[in-house]
């Protein structure tokens, strides 16, 4: 079913771009700190010496020589997704760093698939994966070396997408698009349209860009397409081209509808999206303002809003003369018509290509994450890309409402809106256009101050890696997260780790009162360097209690607070009523006594026992807690061979239901009974013989200390009174 309101929610984002930048929150530093990441071609692309002419013309040559990289874009920990070294070595750089972004933006989503007992909305099955990338030129540094049985697979396009989907399991749609420079947003916009067409229930949308090889360099250059003096100067009169720039995005998305169901947590509301081609252009790479204003006024009413309403364009704005002037033109068209005369309805405009390049590619989803972060911080960050004066071909931009931002501005609603909107505008030269609207993300209904209303005093906080990687290195980010974070919850945090994230095989868990208390936990257990991880998984056995344990509210707290158990004792209790018992749940929430003397308290007693004990193992078993030997006493046994899989629930509460009321039927069982007592078989007897009480008899033998004595109520009131008689018993 189609979503009902038509908006789709952003629950999660990562992104790898120029400067060292590896999150969004550093990507929001780079922004507000007004940087600029331009720098030479680094030896580990390509050696630009043997490439660079002053002269224009010469072959092969060029005046380029600078661009924006990732600091690290070429390393991979092919050990965590089980990728052998060769086949890594012959796996385009933009495939592994774009896994590596996925994973990370699936953790920042509180990605736990459905299967291992994550939310309804991440079945393996509806989960599908677009992906924006436009280029390949990583085949020509593999063609300098004989072709190895991985080129194909770790070059082609296509296998980014398949490689994605085949690592976590999933079965959903996976799609690799090719518009050139809008390929990113041209990807959001399709995975948008598969959620609402129920194609999927949770979407990746991502992109990446790197710069491996110089020939597509030298024929940019060729082209006029990047400057070839400096940066990109959006906005500015001297303008010249951009420059490239590597970079990584993903989102994570799900219908509006589902986000707050499952109670993801939303960064922001994409409201409207849509794609047109400049198909009426004067060339092919020669942009259309009209066109690129229908879509623009075309996504306002999808969204169901004024033009007038959108408060900031995060512009495509490359740096090029006729692509600056172009798009400008458009904005004007689309979102100032009656602006000027409206107050307070001025129109922030900015690019954030100056501060991290041209990502061609994946410049969409970069411009989208930005965009995310200034909802989120209800500011627009500087644009820097105006050197000298702004270019005058733009003109009267103040008439038109429209404010180019050189300091931080405040964003807030306009036009009477009650949220903040804010459109993304991706271009390709081959004449695709692209833009999606997306608006703040509301308080959810759900929320719960935390801070103060969360009743227990300890939570736990877990910590999961695959064994290659030190727990350490897990635990001193964490560490360094808290430190730079002002105030946390950490009954949030304590569910993040435990039940939104997903289990690898090495795992530290940690008790924690309050988050002073983790930091000083975290920074003991982690202060040397030493690798925890073992391939060895420790050998756990459960040992299951019965008969005399069960107690009034018997897994209550259980019950209210983990899914897992809440819905085995559901389980139990559809099985129990088709058995004819009813009350577990009564007895569950301390409803109903189960220790009083008469046959109804001990049948849902011993119900309640088998319940719990059933329920308590299947949530430890969830937890990744697995036992290689299983013990039962008493009615723990029925558990036992439950959980072991050679008798099923309902058989085993057959068994124990049949049992109770087979004794409750014997013509002993009103004046019968049992005492347990704290000696040896041996000691019992001579205590039985002492006291002279008749017909009382070993019935069970616990321990080498624990004897059960069984015989009439009678009797057993006289040995225990004698029993209590002798001070040394007692």
């Amino acid at each position: 079913m189609a979503s009902f309101s038509g908006k789709i929610a952003i629950i999660g984002m990562a992104c790898r771009l120029p400067g060292g930048t590896h999150s969004p929150d550093e990507f929001w530093s780079l922004l507000l700190s007004e940087k600029c990441t331009m720098e030479d071609i680094p030896s580990s692309r390509f050696n630009i010496e043997d490439y660079w002419s002053e002269n224009p013309g010469d072959s092969n040559k060029m005046p380029a020589r600078k661009g924006h990289f990732l600091r690290d874009g070429m390393l991979f920990d092919e050990a965590f997704f089980n990728i052998s070294p060769r086949e890594a070595t012959n796996t385009d750089p933009q495939h592994r760093v774009l896994l590596e972004t996925v994973v990370d933006a699936m953790d920042d989503a509180g990605y736990k698939a459905s299967s291992n007992g994550g939310e309804h909305g991440w079945d393996k099955s509806k989960i599908g994966v677009f992906i924006g990338s436009a280029g390949d030129s990583y085949q020509n540094n593999l063609t300098s070396q004989p072709i190895d049985a991985f080129f194909s697979t770790g070059t082609i396009r296509g296998f980014s997408g398949g490689r994605i989907s085949h690592h976590f399991g999933w079965q959903g749609p996976s799609i690799v698009y090719d518009t050139a420079c809008s390929s990113s947003l041209v990807a959001v916009h399709a995975a948008c349209q598969s959620l609402l067409l129920n194609e999927c229930n949770a979407a990746v949308a991502s992109a990446v860009n790197m710069c491996t090889s110089p020939e597509m360099y030298i024929a940019l250059s060729k082209g006029f397409f990047i400057s070839n003096t400096e940066g990109c100067r959006t906005f500015d009169e001297t303008a010249d081209g951009y420059c490239r720039g590597e970079g990584v995005g993903v989102v994570v998305l799900k219908r509006f509808e589902d986000a707050l169901r499952d109670k993801d947590k939303i960064d922001a509301v994409i409201v409207a999206s849509g794609v047109n081609q400049s198909g009426l252009s004067e060339s092919l790479t020669t942009p259309h303002p009209a066109i690129q204003a229908d879509l623009f006024v075309e996504n306002c009413k999808r969204a169901n809003i004024s033009p007038l309403s959108v408060c900031a364009v995060e512009a495509h704005g490359t740096g090029t003369q006729a692509g600056d002037f172009a798009e400008m033109e458009a904005i004007k068209m689309a979102y100032c018509d009656g602006r000027e005369y409206l107050p307070e309805t001025k129109l922030f405009v900015a690019s954030v290509k100056p501060n991290v390049g041209h990502s061609e590619s994946a410049a969409g989803l970069t411009s989208l994450i930005k965009a995310v972060l200034m909802t989120k911080h209800r500011k627009v960050s500087p644009h820097i890309g105006i050197i000298t004066r702004r270019n005058p071909r733009l003109g009267n931009l103040e008439q038109a409402g429209i404010v180019i931002p050189t300091t931080p501005q405040e964003l807030r609603p306009i036009n009477g809106e009650g949220h903040i909107f804010i459109a993304v505008h991706s271009f390709g030269a081959p004449g695709g256009n692209a833009s999606v609207i997306i608006q703040d993300a509301p308080m959810p209904s759900y929320h719960l101050d935390q801070f103060t209303s969360d009743p227990r005093t300890h939570h736990v906080i877990v910590l999961s890696a695959k064994p290659h990687t030190p727990l350490s290195t897990v635990g001193k980010q964490l560490l360094e997260h808290l430190n730079n974070t002002e105030a946390m919850s950490l009954s949030s945090l304590s569910y993040t780790t435990t039940a939104r994230r997903e289990d690898y095989s090495s795992r530290i868990a940690l008790s924690v009162s309050s988050i002073d208390d983790l930091k000083d936990q975290l920074q003991a257990c982690f202060t040397h360097e030493t690798n925890s991880s073992s391939t060895t998984m420790p050998r756990v056995g459960f040992l299951i209690g019965g008969n005399g344990s069960q107690f009034q509210g018997m897994g209550k707290l259980l019950y209210e607070t983990s899914p897992i158990f809440r819905k085995q004792i559901a389980a139990c209790s559809t099985v129990a009523q088709e058995l004819g018992v009813h009350g577990l749940l009564d007895l569950i929430m301390g409803d109903i006594n189960p220790v009083l003397e008469n046959p109804a308290s001990e049948l849902l007693g011993a119900v309640g026992i088998v319940s719990v004990g059933y329920a308590l193992g299947k949530m430890w078993i969830d937890w990744g807690v697995r036992p290689q030997l299983l013990l039962g006493h008493s009615l723990g046994e029925y558990v036992g061979l439950a959980l072991a899989g050679c008798i099923s629930i309902a058989d085993a509460m057959r068994l124990v239901i049949t049992k109770i009321e087979a004794v409750h039927a014997s013509s002993h069982y009103p004046n019968g009974g049992m005492l347990a007592v704290g000696l040896s078989p041996h000691d019992a007897k001579e205590i039985i013989s002492l006291s002279g009480c008749r017909e009382l008899e070993i019935a069970c033998i616990n321990g080498t200390s624990q004897t059960v004595i069984s015989g009439t109520r009678l009797e057993l009131l006289k040995l225990q009174s004698f029993i209590q008689s002798m001070p040394h018993l007692h």
